[in-house]
């Protein structure tokens, strides 16, 4: 019995954490008119209940759900103008209904409460930082900064939806650096990850700004290129694979590169799926004796 409460108590903790991150991204997503209209109704809805309520009531607390809103999904700065507002607001309402307050004591209580409101978004801006923080890092390549395998796949199944709504092309590029062993072995892993830092540089210096390229773990590269057809993206990709080996060959590193495109002309049921597709037309040049492009076209 005792097994099955920590089990249906672990149950719920996880239902809960979803929740919660499921209703923080659904409102992220929201323009900042919307946010700043809620977090505005928050503001006077408190002051409403503070209006109505009696002097005795202790309600300065509601005042902290738009405080925290505004901080946490606008910004610090419209965090600190609720602090202000809501303090003066408190300060007039109390001012009003609190006629024989002692004058020493509304200042006191003015100063509380805006102490207190201020250790909020001090608090929220922290843990907010601290929360963008870890995103950025769970996206993307500690070593080149591009992104990782998981971004790519979000990346990727974003791209396949929009195909389905306008329909068009996308291409997905699978990169393999032929031979990278041998730079590490030779030179040292320093220069291994010089090397791989300098080849992702070159590829964010290539592509589109619209392109995505990520770095999906060791010496393997993809680059998904949107609304981009087969004939596009030849192109594309022999301009990439020609400056790639140009520069490295001026930084005296000689490897060569097993590229696998495929082309999608319509979405497709698994993005997870079209990764590996890439990945495995990429091999065929691996097949082959390496250092060539191998084009594949999926309706």
């Amino acid at each position: 019995m005792l097994s099955g409460e920590v089990h249906l108590q672990q149950s719920m903790n996880d239902i809960t954490k979803v929740f919660r991150l499921n209703l923080t991204a659904m409102l992220g997503r929201r323009s900042r008119f919307f946010l700043s209209s809620l977090a505005g109704l928050g503001l006077v809805f408190a002051s409403c209940v503070r209006y109505f309520s009696s002097p005795e009531l202790q309600v300065s607390f509601l005042y902290l759900l738009p405080i925290s809103f505004a901080t946490w999904f606008l910004s610090t700065l419209v965090g600190w103008f609720f602090v202000a507002a809501a303090t003066m607001i408190l300060l007039v309402l109390d001012w009003t209904k609190l006629q024989s307050i002692h004058q020493g004591l509304l200042v006191s209580n003015t100063v509380l409460n805006f102490i207190f409101f201020s250790a909020i978004v001090f608090i929220f801006s922290e843990v907010r930082a601290l929360y963008d923080r870890e995103q950025d890092l769970s996206l993307h390549d500690p070593l080149t900064g591009l992104l990782n395998r998981r971004a790519l796949l979000d990346k990727v199944t974003t791209e396949n939806r929009r195909l389905q709504r306008h329909p068009g092309s996308l291409t997905l590029v699978y990169i393999d650096l032929d031979d990278f062993k041998q730079v590490n072995d030779a030179r040292g892993h320093s220069a291994g990850d010089t090397l791989l830092k300098s080849v992702a540089q070159m590829m964010i210096n290539t592509v589109r700004s619209t392109d995505f390229v990520a770095r999906l773990g060791g010496d393997e590269f993809a680059i998904l290129l949107p609304d981009t057809n087969v004939e596009v993206a030849r192109t594309v990709l022999a301009k990439i694979q020609e400056r790639l080996l140009q520069q490295l060959r001026e930084q005296n590193y000689f490897v060569t590169f097993s590229i696998g495109a495929v082309t999608f002309a319509q979405t497709q049921p698994d993005p997870a799926d079209m990764i590996y597709t890439a990945d495995h037309a990429m091999y065929a040049v691996k097949q082959r004796g390496k250092n060539g492009i191998e084009y594949w076209v999926r309706e």
